[in-house]
């Protein structure tokens, strides 16, 4: 106890939270490289009579009504929207005593079930990669699942980064991203404590290489199509391999998102485009299917948080996605590679409140932090 408590006390004299809301290198300007929305892109789904109807009560956004819609983009970078770092819920002890701990290392990925109140994590141990799921009750505390006497924990091996769902009626077929050999994997994991591989996808080549594939996210097709996504070639783009929907894959250098085209039946792929962020870093990826805003999380010595739209805009040779909002992170206790991010549905909410859970590799006493106060989306 004494040195738990010391620990505490000395944790509480470093500094947190959000510092400023700039950009790092900005001095309280707008931020560079992000291209106001053009005129005919999807809107953020608000009806709106003139611009005030849109304010969002944020200095750090512009509001403004586009043909009835409202439509937002950002001017600085915000405050962090919900408590910070040391008032959050930790769930880290959910794996074990802190002598035998299997969260402390590596914590690289989650994933919000909204349907079945799961949350899936994983950690990229290169020899010892595993996956849990996490089942919450009805007073909202999460345990390890369980199955027919098995626990919810798999075993995996590779570089596991990142995992996700695609068809929320087959909750225990999850996709992983596994680095270095640069894999998209869709796994079984029906049978506890058992893998099945059903499908693998080597996407090293669109990517140039498989080192920096950190996230993935899923995004069915009518959200493509409400929001104008586009290929490469600007030609609008839904899927065609049978998976309703597109594969995202986040890189780490560079911090652009690639979009793929699975096909499950022939275990083959198409690329359909590479898509400049803000962030010249991403490390993880959630599509809010609520909302049809996706969250970019900027890992390493960014931690910030990016929420888009699926449409983008031309920039020089590339594509970018169209960005909304560009949060400040919750801040560091001691170990800042903050990776993996999950978050509840908009369903969820409670006096506008909602959950936000975010993994830290090497993050030991507080590797899986649950954030309550993050702000609904109209």
């Amino acid at each position: 106890m004494k040195l738990v408590s010391a620990l505490v006390l000395g944790l509480l004299v470093l500094s947190g939270g959000c510092i400023s809301c700039t950009k790092p290198g900005d001095i309280g300007g707008p931020l560079t490289g992000l291209p106001q929305p053009a005129a005919d892109i999807p809107p953020n789904g608000i009806e709106c009579q003139e611009r005030a109807d849109c304010d969002d009560g944020l200095a750090c956004t512009e509001n403004r009504c586009n043909q009835g819609a409202c439509v937002t983009s950002p001017l600085t970078v915000c405050d962090w929207p919900a408590e910070s770092i040391y008032r959050a819920k930790n769930l880290t002890g959910l794996g074990g005593p802190f002598w035998d701990n299997e969260f402390y290392n590596d914590l690289s990925g989650a994933v919000w079930n909204p349907e079945t109140r799961q949350l899936w994590v994983c950690r990229n141990t290169l020899h010892d990669s595993r996956i849990w799921v996490l089942n919450q009750d009805e007073n909202g505390d999460f345990e390890i699942g369980s199955k027919n006497g098995n626990r919810g924990e798999w075993a995996e091996s590779g570089d596991l980064e990142g995992l996700t769902l695609a068809n929320l009626d087959e909750p225990e077929t999850i996709y992983l991203i596994v680095e270095r050999e640069g894999l998209i994997q869709e796994v079984d994991l029906s049978s506890y404590g058992s893998t099945t591989i059903r499908n693998s996808w080597d996407i090293s080549h669109d990517m140039v290489s498989g080192w920096g594939a950190e996230a993935i996210t899923f995004v069915p097709d009518r959200f493509l199509a409400a929001q104008g996504f586009v290929d490469a070639g600007g030609m609008h783009y839904q899927s065609k391999g049978g998976m309703g929907g597109l594969m995202l894959v986040g890189y780490q250098y560079g911090g652009a998102v690639y979009a793929f085209d699975l096909d499950r039946k022939e275990g083959t792929f198409s690329f359909v485009g590479r898509y400049q962020t803000d962030g010249t870093e991403v490390s993880g990826l959630e599509f809010d299917r609520s909302t049809g805003h996706l969250y970019i999380w900027h890992g390493g010595d960014v931690n910030q948080l990016e929420v888009v739209r699926l449409s983008s805009s031309r920039v020089g040779s590339e594509r970018k996605l169209d960005t909304i909002t560009y949060y400040d992170g919750p801040g560091y206790i001691i170990w800042d590679n903050q990776e993996g991010i999950a978050i509840t549905s908009n369903d969820d909410c409670v006096s506008g409140k909602r959950s936000f859970f975010l993994t830290t590799d090497h993050g030991n006493f507080w590797s899986l932090m649950q954030f309550q106060d993050f702000p609904c989306t109209e």
